[in-house]
């Protein structure tokens, strides 16, 4: 498992820094990413606004609320740099919002899985700075970073503070991994296969084009072909002469 979670990181890794070089240079594309960011952590934030009725602890209550302030600034900041590549009107993901939890699941499960999406989170978040020149586009992704660590610790220690037993902890976490992780290797199975076939068409369109192109031309102007327009072309003047 650990080398195909490797592998995936380091798709991910060069996928983000295609997409940056190729296609962030079009402000539009670039724009309804971070409309998309936007998106997400506005999501985030109201996933946990939904579980903090069932917080009964007040510091655990302080530390959610402080984790939904923190995502609906991130939300904020992702919206504001939308706007800034944006032309027109910015366009964030629409449809009925789901609650990842369950009122019959125990609370723990549902930070031990905040625990696996924050650190994915962190984890492309990270592939963005890395790839994005020195920008304030770029700080705006190093200031989430640094809220996002902080996150994933804290879905931790919450998952651990209701938990009843710590190892349960670690198989609901693995087991999401699991599932993320197979999600994300369909994902990554799709766009490479998308990528390959792409670059197989273009090779194609460049060799065989000027293939077929030096063979049309040569079969043109072959001594064989021309005998044969000058044979075809004679009658048609006989008969012609023969007319008038």
């Amino acid at each position: 498992m650990l080398f195909f979670r490797k592998l995936i990181n380091s798709v991910e890794q060069i996928k983000v820094y295609l997409t940056i070089k190729l296609f962030w240079s079009n402000p539009e594309k670039k724009a309804r990413v971070l409309a998309t960011f936007h998106g997400t952590e506005a999501d985030s934030a109201w996933q946990l606004l939904h579980v903090m009725p069932k917080l009964q602890q007040p510091q655990a209550r302080y530390e959610v609320f402080q984790h939904v302030l923190e995502e609906m600034v991130h939300s904020e900041l992702f919206r504001k740099e939308a706007v800034t590549y944006a032309k027109g009107h910015v366009i964030t993901p629409s449809g009925e919002r789901q609650s990842l939890y369950r009122d019959d699941a125990p609370i723990w499960k549902f930070f031990a899985y905040c625990v696996v999406g924050e650190k994915a989170a962190l984890d492309r978040f990270s592939h963005v700075a890395k790839s994005l020149p020195e920008s304030s586009l770029r700080e705006t992704f190093k200031r989430v970073l640094r809220d996002e660590a902080g996150h994933v610790h804290n879905a931790k220690m919450l998952a651990e503070e209701f938990a009843v037993n710590p190892a349960d902890i670690e198989k609901e976490v693995s087991a999401a991994k699991l599932r993320r992780l197979k999600e994300a290797w369909m994902r990554q199975g799709t766009t490479v296969t998308d990528i390959f076939a792409n670059i197989f068409l273009t090779c194609l369109y460049f060799i065989v084009a000027p293939l077929g192109f030096i063979a049309a031309r040569q079969k043109i102007y072959s001594p064989r072909h021309t005998e044969e327009v000058e044979v075809r072309i004679r009658p048609s003047r006989t008969l012609e002469a023969q007319t008038i």
